[in-house]
């Protein structure tokens, strides 16, 4: 079994995922990954109604039985 997780890296409040349930937070409502998607290797984090808040570092991690893989992302956030 494979499991994908996102996470904010060293923020209090955490986004992650398993597939496409989102959990609580203030990232409930506003997270999604296609299992579409994942079937063709595609991992992406899609972050609906972005703010500066959530600007940082976020950590892809895949895990199966065999190995683990793990990779992170700068969300930079500007404007309004």
């Amino acid at each position: 079994m494979e499991e994908v997780r996102w996470r904010g890296k060293g923020k209090a409040t955490r986004v992650e995922l398993h597939f496409s349930y989102p959990r609580g937070g203030r990232y409930k409502g506003r997270t999604e990954l296609s299992s579409v998607e994942l079937n063709h290797g595609n991992l992406s984090l899609v972050l609906k109604n972005v703010t500066y808040t959530d600007k940082g570092e976020y950590v892809c991690s895949l895990d199966s039985e065999s190995w683990r893989d793990e990779t992170v992302v700068e969300l930079d956030v500007t404007g309004q």
